[in-house]
């Protein structure tokens, strides 16, 4: 569950056109700008059906439409305010889920409160026009006691500690709302994680002294102690400005010491420490100092060898690609300098050198066109036989069947939701095997799951922890049954979905004599009822 706030340019949103947007009920062009943003919770006209359970809270009116005239005279009454004075909420869930109306009303309570806006007038809406419920809520931000316009501040954590609490509470499907256990940094080095899946320097810093530096500060260590620490791992801490940055020995990489944690600024370590002492110019390299390295290792210190290799081969190619397009250029630069050189010393006329001089520009921008091209193409040809990231290197070697890499894919990814037409699973998922079936071609994406499509539109997923059937069909249910006998060997099949996928998966089961159990006493039942069909009786001899 996800639940957003949703800005608009200061002072342009407009609680009746929200309204209307929510409602579907849709309003006139002559509207006012008072009566825009409701509208955008309304609107019939695009969204018919679309609109499911409707509430009105905190307003004397149940009815929408006078309760959105009853908030619209509400913000009328304060005169001082020149912000915005509607909040528009939004709450996605999970594709496949569907809360019942008790716990829509108690979730938006609870986000309601969450942000200071529990006791303020507010029409919410749940939308069914996409692949995910999604509960709109339209509050007045003026309190209809004091007539303030109240701003909520820091309502982001505030909601996300929210949406943590209800998740838990009403059994959603739970999403990362950047409480993790791990601290991911930020900046660049999140973005080098995220794209590549290796350790940035800025981890490898807080992961090897963040804990020793905080126990040291604590038993009243100097400036000398400090250092020897940072040594240990080939660290330095020195100036750099008015703060203090936390640099690696052998390279130029470096962190401000603030980011690793508030305690390592210069006014925390002065204060604790006296003036900054600089400590040995050049500390003894380690042998164990920071290096690119998996984010998530699982055992694969051979693959990131051979990573390793073959992305040094493919810097060393595109390095030389480059100084061969570059020496094309000059070439081609020098060549088109002497002919024009070669056209002021001719005979022409004045207005014949400048016809021959702009013949040789377009000339040299062809040329330099198609060498540019020459270029991409040798580029891409790079970027196709190499691998410059860990992840692009474990897709490929998993899309070729190696189940090692695949489970380094899958190291870091968050189950899956619940969002097909069915889904397979057994109770103890995180036991199950991997498996690859090569001979379907799978795509293999950034966090593991295999996605599998079949010749009759069917569409397969096979994520972490389930198997889930994207579009339906009778080879997807074959597939997704021959992945959950290999992958949850030894376990009773959990089957979600619609009674005639059920039913399918049965009789699929039971005419490929699949080595497979289902959870659910009735589709077990009559799985072996079918297979005792199926199975030819023996036929007697005469005497």
């Amino acid at each position: 569950m996800i639940a957003k706030r949703i800005l608009r340019p200061k002072a342009a949103s407009n609680f009746g056109r929200l309204g209307a947007y929510i409602l579907g009920d849709g309003q006139t062009p002559s509207e006012t700008l008072t009566t825009r943003t409701f509208s955008y919770i309304l609107d019939g006209q695009e969204g018919a059906g679309r609109v499911g359970i409707v509430r009105v809270t905190n307003c004397m009116s149940e009815a929408p439409d006078l309760a959105i005239k009853e908030i619209l005279v509400t913000q009328a009454l304060n005169k001082r305010s020149r912000s915005d004075r509607t909040y528009h909420l939004v709450v996605s869930f999970e594709p496949g889920e569907t809360p019942t109306p008790a716990q829509l009303e108690d979730i938006e309570n609870e986000l309601c409160a969450a942000v200071g806006l529990g006791r303020h007038q507010r029409i919410s809406a749940l939308h069914l026009d996409r692949a995910h419920l999604h509960l709109h809520i339209a509050i007045n931000k003026i309190d209809p006691e004091r007539l303030r316009c109240v701003e909520p501040y820091y309502d982001k954590r505030k909601l996300m500690a929210a949406c943590v609490s209800l998740e838990l509470k009403h059994g959603l499907a739970q999403t990362n709302h950047g409480n993790s256990k791990r601290k991911r940094p930020k900046g660049r080095a999140a973005d080098l994680e995220a794209h590549a899946a290796e350790a940035s320097f800025l981890s490898f810093v807080k992961d090897k002294i963040e804990a020793p530096l905080l126990a040291a500060l604590g038993e009243k260590a100097d400036w000398r102690d400090i250092h020897a620490i940072m040594a240990r791992d080939g660290l330095i801490l020195k100036r750099r400005g008015a703060g203090l940055v936390i640099a690696d020995a052998k390279s130029r990489l470096a962190v401000k010491a603030s980011t690793v944690n508030r305690a390592f600024s210069m006014k925390e370590l002065t204060s604790r420490l006296g003036a900054f002492q600089p400590g040995l110019a050049e500390p003894a390299i380690v042998q164990d100092g920071y290096g690119r390295a998996p984010l998530y290792p699982l055992n694969t210190a051979s693959l990131y060898v051979d990573y390793v290799r073959q992305r040094q081969q493919g810097l060393e190619a595109r390095h030389k690609s480059r100084e061969v397009s570059a020496a094309a250029r000059n070439e081609a630069y020098a060549a088109f300098a002497k002919r024009r050189f070669e056209v002021s010393r001719s005979g022409l006329t004045r207005l014949g050198k400048k016809a021959r001089r702009a013949e040789l520009r377009l000339m040299r921008s062809r040329a330099l066109a198609a060498l540019a091209d020459t270029r991409r193409e040798r580029e891409a040809a790079i970027e196709e036989a190499y691998f410059f990231t860990w992840v692009s290197y474990l897709q490929a070697r998993a899309k070729g069947g190696d189940q090692k890499a695949l489970r380094a894919l899958r190291a870091s990814a968050a189950p899956g939701a619940k969002t097909a037409a069915a889904l397979l699973t057994a109770k103890d998922a995180e036991a199950a095997r991997t498996v690859i079936l090569q001979d379907l071609n799978p795509v293999c994406q950034r966090n593991g799951e295999l996605v599998y499509r079949l010749a009759d539109g069917g569409a397969v997923t096979d994520d972490k922890l389930r198997i889930r059937i994207e579009k339906a069909s009778y080879q997807a249910t074959i597939i997704a049954l021959t992945l959950g006998a290999q992958r949850f060997r030894g376990q009773a099949l959990a089957v979600e979905g619609t009674g005639a996928f059920k039913r399918q998966a049965v009789e699929a089961a039971a005419a490929l004599s699949l080595a497979i159990t289902f959870s659910d006493p009735a589709m077990e039942a009559e799985r072996q009822r079918l297979m005792m069909k199926n199975t030819p009786r023996p036929r007697l001899s005469r005497p």
